[in-house]
């Protein structure tokens, strides 16, 4: 008759609705009718309240001639932020494309003052050539073993493939088809 569980269940959540602040743009092409979105999102009340996950985050920068020198030069001071901001239990790599693929490491490393200094002097030495093949460094990216999840590919490009598969769609299907989680 009186039944008493021998677990009791226990829930506790915080609401983000406070913490993340969420935006979405649309667009479509007048010409083509395709659509585009955009979703940006950021910090609204003190984030410092929540607790951080360890992420790995693969920075994959296309080096090609396309990607013209105030962008790259854009990129280079983005992972130069992005990497300075990394918090402690993280981990990164960088991968660099043009023709090839040149990683900074053969696998990702945590963000130590060491790490960063040599992965800075990595961007440094990165400059601008040849073709690019954006599906083959993808494919690179998600292929590798992950270090912590999540894990992050972070994808600054021109968005011009001029080697290997060049049609966009078909290269969002296949990498979609392939990140299989």
């Amino acid at each position: 008759g009186n039944y008493q569980p021998l677990i009791a269940k226990k829930s506790h959540f915080t609401d983000l609705k406070e913490y993340l602040v969420s935006e979405i743009l649309t667009y479509e092409d007048p010409k083509t009718k395709e659509k585009y979105f955009q979703i940006n999102m950021k910090v609204g009340k003190d984030g410092h309240e929540l607790k951080t996950i360890k992420k790995e985050i693969v920075f994959l920068i296309d080096c090609s001639k396309s990607t013209e020198e105030k962008r790259f030069r854009q990129f280079k001071e983005g992972l130069e932020y992005s990497l300075n901001n990394l918090n402690p239990g993280d981990t990164f790599n960088i991968l660099a494309f043009k023709k090839f693929i040149v990683e900074y490491m053969p696998q990702s490393v945590e963000p130590t003052e060491d790490n960063i200094r040599k992965a800075l002097f990595f961007i440094d030495r990165l400059t601008l050539g040849t073709k690019t093949d954006a599906y083959n460094a993808l494919l690179k990216s998600i292929s590798r073993p992950v270090q912590n999840n999540p894990s992050y590919i972070i994808f600054l490009s021109d968005g011009f493939p001029t080697q290997g598969v060049t049609e966009p769609r078909r290269i969002i299907h296949e990498v979609s088809d392939l990140n299989n989680g």
